[in-house]
């Protein structure tokens, strides 16, 4: 479970929470997780997704992120990197995420052992 915290900037003073969620690309599914979970606040105090934002609030709210991938020994052509942002080049003939077709071999399941290898598990 994630806690995000975010100082509200002057841009998205007079949106709702709910719309600020999708316009940082948070999936319909997650926002919903939020919305039934009651797990979004406005300097510490629940809000629901329907409350309007003012510059300077501290806007939090937890995500619950599971990842079942297996890690996968593949290795990654890592093109930049910083404390939020890992960026690969990927090549043309690998999924980006697990499926039916090929539930070890994705990029997903390369950034999973990438980042245990790193110490970035959990």
């Amino acid at each position: 479970m994630d806690e995000i915290k975010i100082l509200v900037s002057k841009e998205y003073q007079g949106k709702t929470i709910k719309e600020f969620l999708k316009l940082n690309n948070v999936g319909r599914g997650k926002v919903e997780a939020i919305r039934v979970n009651k797990q979004s606040f406005i300097n510490g105090e629940y809000k629901n997704l329907e409350t309007t934002l003012k510059e300077n609030d501290l806007l939090s709210f937890v995500i619950n992120e599971e990842i079942d991938f297996i890690a996968d020994d593949k290795k990654l052509d890592v093109v930049y990197e910083d404390d939020y942002i890992l960026a690969v080049d990927k090549p043309f003939n690998i999924a980006v995420h697990p499926s039916i077709l090929h539930y070890e071999n994705s990029l997903s399941n390369g950034v999973k052992y990438y980042f245990e290898s790193i110490g970035l598990h959990r």
